[in-house]
Order: structure tokens, then C-alpha cells, then sequence
């Protein structure tokens, strides 16, 4: 796989991701996602280990985005915070896995509702966590496994900045190519 970094362009916020949602990529994902299958996600952060470590030299810690009950439940996992605990095994970066929460209840969001609507509805699930006055003052860097729309992330991105955080960027293993919001091109990663 190519050790190659990708920075989004035109998000309202700073993205980083290791590749397009395609094949095979893809496959790793939902294989992690699904099945439990951490060696090649491992593997995944060992290639991009130096671009990696450019990134987290700009921050203070690491936030996972927060899985629903019922989505742990379901896979017997918490595919971010597994993800999270992967890149602080291989870098020294304090891990706030509590910071953020999902509300009990919280159910999938339908694709026809507008961008409006699906952002209020994440506003009333996405909480503060045990974790969450840690954050105060941080650099914070936000993982998740997919970025879609990013409306999910931008929520949680939101709620920790209102904590007093410095600021928050974000860390996904793929990105789609959503152009319900806005869309997402990309280009490598380059350090300056």
C-alpha cells in the first residue's frame, strides 16, 4: 500500500486520511470495521509511521470519535477507540478514550434528512465524557474509521472546542469522495 498521507481540501476542518474508501483500502476497513481484524490496520499505521509522526508532533492527544452502545453491542468492539490505542502503541501521546460520548438511544441517521437536520439530531446525541475536562488547552487529534459528509466529526469537533480545547484536527483510515456537503478533494500530504 502507498505510505502516503492525504490532506482533504475544502472541509471546514483539517483532515488527514490514508486513502480513498476504495478497494483496497476499503476492504481493510470493513474488515477492521466488521471483523475484528486489527494486524493489517496495524500494519497500515507501520507504512505511514514517519508522515504520522509529522502529524502528531502538532498535538497534545488523542480523542476517539464515540461508537453508540448499540454499535459495540453489535461487533463486540469500539472499532475508533481500538484504532486510537494502535497509533498510541507505536507514539507517546496521551489517549482521552472518555472525552466524548454517544447518548443511549442513539440511532443511524437517515440519508434523506438535510444537512440541518442531521446535525441537530447529532447535537442531542454526542455528549461530554468523564474525560472531558482533560481536554482544556489541548491540541487534539479526532479519530474515526471513515469520513463521509464529516457533519458527525464537524459535531464532535464543535463540542470540543466549547471544552476550551486549542484546536482539534482529525485522523480517518478512509474518506469517501460525499458530495452531499461539500466535496473532498484531495492531494498528498507534503511536511513543510
Amino acid at each position: 500500500m502507498n505510505p502516503t498521507l492525504y490532506k482533504l481540501h475544502d472541509t471546514p476542518f483539517p483532515v488527514y486520511s490514508f486513502g480513498p474508501h476504495i478497494s483496497p483500502l476499503r476492504d481493510l476497513v470493513l474488515n477492521f470495521k466488521l471483523k475484528g481484524h486489527v494486524q493489517p490496520i496495524w500494519k497500515l499505521i507501520q507504512t505511514h509511521k514517519h508522515t504520522l509522526e509529522s502529524i502528531l508532533k502538532k498535538h497534545t492527544c488523542l480523542v476517539p470519535l464515540p461508537s453508540s452502545i448499540s454499535r459495540v453491542a453489535l461487533f463486540g468492539y469500539y472499532p475508533t477507540l481500538i484504532l486510537t490505542q494502535l497509533i498510541q502503541k507505536q507514539y507517546p501521546i496521551s489517549l482521552y478514550a472518555r472525552a466524548l460520548s454517544m447518548k443511549k438511544g442513539f440511532a443511524q441517521i437517515k440519508k434523506s434528512l438535510s444537512p440541518y437536520e442531521k446535525r441537530s439530531r447529532l447535537e442531542k446525541w454526542i455528549s461530554t465524557g468523564s474525560h472531558y475536562s482533560n481536554i482544556k488547552k489541548q491540541n487534539i487529534l479526532l479519530i474515526d474509521d471513515v469520513y463521509n459528509t464529516g457533519l458527525t466529526l464537524d459535531t464532535a469537533r464543535a463540542l470540543l472546542l466549547k471544552g476550551d480545547a486549542r484546536s482539534v484536527s482529525t485522523l480517518v483510515l478512509a474518506h469517501t469522495q460525499a458530495k452531499e456537503n461539500h466535496g473532498a478533494p484531495i492531494s498528498p500530504f507534503a511536511m513543510s
